[in-house]
Protein backbone atom coordinates (compact mmCIF):
# COMPACT_ATOMS: atom_id res chain seq x y z
CA UNK A 1 0.00 0.00 0.00
CA UNK A 2 1.94 2.92 -1.08
CA UNK A 3 1.29 6.71 0.71
CA UNK A 4 -1.60 7.89 -1.81
CA UNK A 5 -3.94 4.99 -0.50
CA UNK A 6 -3.14 5.53 2.90
CA UNK A 7 -4.03 9.23 3.21
CA UNK A 8 -6.97 7.92 0.78
CA UNK A 9 -7.98 5.78 3.70
CA UNK A 10 -7.23 8.55 6.29
CA UNK A 11 -9.69 10.79 4.80
CA UNK A 12 -12.70 7.92 4.27
CA UNK A 13 -11.99 7.25 7.99
CA UNK A 14 -11.79 10.88 8.81
CA UNK A 15 -15.11 11.74 6.55
CA UNK A 16 -17.64 9.09 8.98
CA UNK A 17 -19.35 11.22 11.52
CA UNK A 18 -17.96 10.24 15.17
CA UNK A 19 -21.68 8.99 16.15
CA UNK A 20 -21.77 6.60 13.26
CA UNK A 21 -17.89 5.47 13.56
CA UNK A 22 -18.83 4.40 17.42
CA UNK A 23 -22.07 2.75 16.31
CA UNK A 24 -19.80 0.54 13.96
CA UNK A 25 -17.04 0.16 16.63
CA UNK A 26 -20.24 -1.45 18.62
CA UNK A 27 -21.49 -3.43 16.15
CA UNK A 28 -18.11 -5.00 15.60
CA UNK A 29 -17.91 -5.06 19.57
CA UNK A 30 -20.99 -6.57 19.54
CA UNK A 31 -20.38 -9.41 16.54
CA UNK A 32 -16.82 -10.13 17.82
CA UNK A 33 -18.48 -10.72 21.97
CA UNK A 34 -21.23 -12.73 20.70
CA UNK A 35 -19.62 -15.16 18.47
CA UNK A 36 -16.95 -15.71 21.20
CA UNK A 37 -19.80 -16.38 23.63
CA UNK A 38 -21.40 -18.67 21.15
CA UNK A 39 -18.11 -20.70 21.03
CA UNK A 40 -17.98 -20.91 24.89
CA UNK A 41 -21.66 -22.01 25.03
CA UNK A 42 -20.18 -25.04 22.65
CA UNK A 43 -17.63 -25.87 24.30
CA UNK A 44 -19.39 -25.87 28.05
CA UNK A 45 -22.18 -28.19 26.56
CA UNK A 46 -21.55 -31.84 27.62
CA UNK A 47 -21.27 -34.69 24.96
CA UNK A 48 -22.42 -37.54 26.02
CA UNK A 49 -19.81 -40.40 24.67
CA UNK A 50 -20.96 -43.76 24.44
CA UNK A 51 -20.73 -46.27 27.67
CA UNK A 52 -20.30 -43.31 29.35
CA UNK A 53 -22.81 -41.88 32.06
CA UNK A 54 -24.76 -38.93 32.62
CA UNK A 55 -23.33 -35.77 34.80
CA UNK A 56 -24.98 -34.70 37.42
CA UNK A 57 -23.17 -31.34 37.70
CA UNK A 58 -25.98 -29.00 36.17
CA UNK A 59 -25.41 -27.00 33.38
CA UNK A 60 -22.67 -24.78 32.80
CA UNK A 61 -23.06 -23.44 29.48
CA UNK A 62 -26.27 -21.33 31.16
CA UNK A 63 -23.79 -18.77 32.54
CA UNK A 64 -23.02 -18.24 29.10
CA UNK A 65 -26.26 -18.31 27.56
CA UNK A 66 -27.41 -15.56 29.57
CA UNK A 67 -24.54 -13.11 28.48
CA UNK A 68 -25.09 -14.10 25.39
CA UNK A 69 -28.34 -13.50 24.71
CA UNK A 70 -28.70 -9.67 26.04
CA UNK A 71 -25.78 -8.94 23.78
CA UNK A 72 -27.19 -10.74 20.58
CA UNK A 73 -30.39 -9.02 21.44
CA UNK A 74 -28.18 -5.53 21.17
CA UNK A 75 -26.24 -6.90 18.11
CA UNK A 76 -29.53 -8.05 16.16
CA UNK A 77 -31.22 -4.73 16.82
CA UNK A 78 -28.11 -2.93 15.81
CA UNK A 79 -28.31 -5.35 12.33
CA UNK A 80 -32.03 -3.89 11.95
CA UNK A 81 -31.27 -0.30 12.00
CA UNK A 82 -28.58 -0.40 9.97
CA UNK A 83 -30.52 -2.84 7.51
CA UNK A 84 -33.46 -0.57 7.81
CA UNK A 85 -31.17 2.75 6.92
CA UNK A 86 -29.88 0.75 4.03
CA UNK A 87 -32.47 -0.17 2.28
CA UNK A 88 -34.27 2.70 2.89
CA UNK A 89 -31.70 4.66 1.33
CA UNK A 90 -31.40 2.25 -1.85
CA UNK A 91 -35.58 2.95 -2.03
CA UNK A 92 -35.32 6.55 -1.72
CA UNK A 93 -32.32 6.78 -4.50
CA UNK A 94 -34.19 4.32 -6.92
CA UNK A 95 -31.56 1.91 -6.41
CA UNK A 96 -32.95 -1.39 -5.02
CA UNK A 97 -33.30 -4.63 -6.30
CA UNK A 98 -35.71 -7.03 -5.37
CA UNK A 99 -32.62 -10.25 -5.87
CA UNK A 100 -31.65 -9.14 -2.20
CA UNK A 101 -34.96 -10.31 -1.06
CA UNK A 102 -34.99 -13.02 -2.49
CA UNK A 103 -31.41 -13.97 -1.71
CA UNK A 104 -32.12 -13.53 1.78
CA UNK A 105 -35.42 -15.83 1.55
CA UNK A 106 -33.40 -18.43 -0.34
CA UNK A 107 -30.89 -18.57 2.75
CA UNK A 108 -32.99 -18.62 5.37
CA UNK A 109 -34.79 -21.92 3.47
CA UNK A 110 -31.45 -23.42 3.82
CA UNK A 111 -30.16 -22.51 6.82
CA UNK A 112 -33.64 -23.60 8.24
CA UNK A 113 -32.83 -27.44 7.05
CA UNK A 114 -29.28 -27.46 8.22
CA UNK A 115 -30.80 -26.18 11.72
CA UNK A 116 -33.63 -29.19 11.77
CA UNK A 117 -30.96 -30.93 10.61
CA UNK A 118 -28.82 -30.19 13.01
CA UNK A 119 -31.50 -30.57 16.07
CA UNK A 120 -32.54 -34.07 15.38
CA UNK A 121 -28.66 -35.33 15.09
CA UNK A 122 -27.98 -33.92 18.54
CA UNK A 123 -31.38 -35.76 19.93
CA UNK A 124 -31.08 -38.65 18.39
CA UNK A 125 -27.26 -38.90 19.49
CA UNK A 126 -28.85 -39.00 22.81
CA UNK A 127 -31.18 -41.95 21.54
CA UNK A 128 -34.11 -39.66 21.02
CA UNK A 129 -36.21 -37.06 22.58
CA UNK A 130 -36.86 -36.74 26.53
CA UNK A 131 -40.01 -38.23 26.10
CA UNK A 132 -38.24 -41.94 25.08
CA UNK A 133 -38.11 -44.45 27.49
CA UNK A 134 -34.60 -45.04 25.02
CA UNK A 135 -33.09 -41.85 26.07
CA UNK A 136 -30.32 -40.85 27.64
CA UNK A 137 -32.53 -37.73 28.60
CA UNK A 138 -35.62 -39.51 29.87
CA UNK A 139 -37.75 -37.31 31.59
CA UNK A 140 -35.39 -34.01 31.33
CA UNK A 141 -36.19 -31.04 30.08
CA UNK A 142 -35.70 -30.36 26.75
CA UNK A 143 -32.85 -27.42 27.30
CA UNK A 144 -30.38 -29.17 29.41
CA UNK A 145 -26.58 -29.44 29.62
CA UNK A 146 -26.74 -31.92 26.67
CA UNK A 147 -28.78 -29.98 24.69
CA UNK A 148 -27.38 -26.48 24.88
CA UNK A 149 -26.15 -26.30 20.91
CA UNK A 150 -29.25 -27.98 20.15
CA UNK A 151 -31.22 -24.48 20.18
CA UNK A 152 -28.14 -22.21 20.27
CA UNK A 153 -25.50 -23.03 17.16
CA UNK A 154 -24.53 -21.07 14.20
CA UNK A 155 -27.00 -21.94 12.02
CA UNK A 156 -29.89 -19.87 15.08
CA UNK A 157 -27.16 -17.61 15.39
CA UNK A 158 -27.19 -16.66 10.97
CA UNK A 159 -31.40 -17.34 11.33
CA UNK A 160 -31.45 -14.25 14.02
CA UNK A 161 -29.35 -12.17 11.66
CA UNK A 162 -31.27 -13.02 8.59
CA UNK A 163 -34.69 -11.82 10.80
CA UNK A 164 -33.22 -8.90 11.87
CA UNK A 165 -32.44 -8.17 8.35
CA UNK A 166 -36.24 -8.73 7.25
CA UNK A 167 -37.13 -6.86 9.70
CA UNK A 168 -35.16 -4.05 9.02
CA UNK A 169 -36.23 -4.20 5.11
CA UNK A 170 -39.92 -4.73 5.99
CA UNK A 171 -39.41 -1.23 8.08
CA UNK A 172 -37.81 0.60 5.44
CA UNK A 173 -40.42 -0.88 2.56
CA UNK A 174 -43.49 0.50 5.21
CA UNK A 175 -41.38 3.65 5.61
CA UNK A 176 -40.91 4.45 1.72
CA UNK A 177 -44.60 3.38 1.40
CA UNK A 178 -45.57 6.02 4.28
CA UNK A 179 -43.57 9.14 2.43
CA UNK A 180 -45.01 8.23 -1.04
CA UNK A 181 -48.49 8.77 0.28
CA UNK A 182 -47.69 12.48 1.63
Amino acid sequence: MDRKDELHLKDLANSIPPHRRMFISLLIGLFLLTLMLLGLIDLWTFRLKPGGHLSGNGNPALLFVFLFLPLYILFLTCIAAIAQWYIHLEIKQGTYHWGILTFMIVITLLIIGCEMLYFRQIFYSLGGFPNSAYSAIYRWSTFNQYTNTAYINVFTYILGVLAALFIGYMIAVVRSIGRRKD
